[in-house]
């Protein structure tokens, strides 16, 4: 499929661009913003900050503020979950910000982030480079306050008598961090969650990623918070929604535009936010040379996972195509993609390298069907069906569904779900028409954003 996130590469961008993510790394992190705050929709999002999840953030915060007729300063509950240890060590953490706030407009102090304790020897915190992100440790320091000043803003909004349903989205792993806080909210506002309870809607990407990442509770006695104890607990008035990416598009039927961001994305997108952000597309090109380059890279376990090197295809692999990784991502992949051991790269990961190998920022699509489930519901309900019933997790392979009868070997939750999917999976006429409508909120959310100067706009810091 054509690749449609196709940024330029200009020097200049990207120079400001380096000098303020090494500014906003070595920047304090300020305490959550109590004074002066916007006015909040009734919409709390959990998200670990990936490409695809800002851009769902976007659409799903534009679509409510619009059919709300909601002030323009009105902003969502925006909760960070990290995983210095595998996701977010080196450059990550601080290009996921500086995206946020070219994408979003929301600084650190706008937000919820949040850390996992340590861990013997700072193991949560230490990335595969051996070293702790300078944030990590002062986000924890916080995070009493933190969790203190969201459990407030979800109260808020769960009081709030014209906020009939409160969305609640969950497009990241929970890490415990979800049952942390929604513990604490339960705990020192019994009014707020009962209301919340009563209001909230909950929709769930349930991509292995995500399920696996969830705490749950396997031994009646055992500690929590869990995760899924309390996503269930938001799910006993209405049933919780289950977005799969594979079951949504159709399954094996789906249409090879569906497989990436890179394929979905409108023809005109990466124009339309590159004329709105030089910095902007030097940033999401920064973001995705590390994090979706770390995917693919030689050291990555998993660049073979499921197949057998000899030891001949090894010494090719290592003597011929590895080196160019450290030179120049767009040849390595190049040379990978043109190689026989190509067909030896798992198919979630070849999309990965066929878009370096184009110069393209490949992404996924996942969190991004939550909003346009969303969009379908309101446009055209009609072009969709869904399984009802049971909601169950195998926690072997991460998978979910919605059954009457839930699966031998499954857990079942005691949540109701139900679990859309598109009537006519190659209905292309309806599938542009999705691309179109996540490209003009995207854009629309843009014009309202003020542009990055320094750090101090990425951090908040004296706001």
């Amino acid at each position: 499929m054509e690749s449609h996130l196709k940024f330029p590469r200009d020097p200049e961008a990207f120079s400001k661009v380096g000098e303020i993510l090494k500014e906003v790394r070595v920047s304090d992190v300020p305490p959550p913003r109590l004074a002066l705050k916007p006015p909040l929709l009734p919409l709390v999002i959990f998200s670990d900050f990936e490409l695809d999840d800002l851009m769902a953030i976007a659409e799903l915060w534009q679509w409510r503020a619009v059919h709300m007729g909601a002030p323009e300063d009105a902003r969502p509950i925006i909760v960070f979950i990290t995983d210095f240890k595998t996701k977010d060590g080196g450059e990550v953490f601080e290009k996921k910000l500086l995206m946020a706030r070219m994408l979003l407009g929301v600084t650190l102090q706008d937000i919820y982030t949040l850390v996992c304790p340590p861990g013997a020897g700072n193991e949560n915190w230490t990335y595969f480079d051996k070293k702790v992100h300078p944030a990590a440790p002062q986000l924890y320091r916080r995070k009493d306050e933190i969790l203190a000043a969201a459990a407030q803003d979800i109260v808020d909004v769960a009081l709030e008598e014209k906020n009939e349903v409160v969305d609640v989205y969950f497009i990241a792993p929970g890490r415990g961090l979800f049952g942390e806080l929604l513990q604490g909210v339960e705990r020192a506002h019994p009014k707020g969650w009962e209301a919340f309870c009563q209001k909230a809607s909950v929709v769930m990407y349930t991509g292995s990623f995500n399920t696996q990442g969830c705490t749950l509770r396997k031994e009646e006695a055992a500690s929590g918070p869990f995760d899924y104890d309390y996503i269930g607990k938001l799910c006993t008035v209405r049933p919780l929604v289950d977005i799969s990416k594979f079951v949504f598009f159709g399954r094996e039927k789906g249409h090879p535009v569906t497989a990436s961001a890179d394929s979905f994305a409108s023809p005109t997108l990466a124009q339309s936010l590159t004329e709105r952000s030089e910095l902007l597309a030097a940033c999401l090109h920064a973001f995705v040379d590390e994090f979706q380059g770390n995917l693919v890279k030689p050291a990555n376990l998993s660049l073979f996972r499921g197949s057998v090197l000899t030891q001949e295809e090894w010494d090719h692999f290592n003597q011929d195509i590895a080196p160019l990784a450290a030179v120049n991502m767009q040849q390595y992949a190049a040379m990978l993609a043109n190689d026989p051991l190509f067909e030896k790269v798992p198919n979630y990961k070849k999309t990965t390298v066929k878009a370096f190998e184009v110069g393209s920022c490949d992404a996924p699509l996942c969190d991004q069907v939550c909003f346009v489930y969303e969009w379908c519901c309101h446009s055209c309900p009609e072009e969709l069906e869904s399984f009802e019933g049971n909601w169950w997790l195998n926690t072997k392979n991460g998978f979910s569904g919605v059954a009457d009868v839930v699966p031998p070997d499954c857990h079942n939750h005691g949540i109701r779900a139900i679990q859309p999917y598109m009537k006519d999976p190659q209905n292309l006429e309806l599938l542009n028409r999705m691309r179109s409508a996540l490209e003009r909120l995207v854009v629309y959310h843009l014009s309202m954003i003020q542009p990055v100067k320094t750090a101090a706009d990425v951090i908040g810091e004296g706001t």
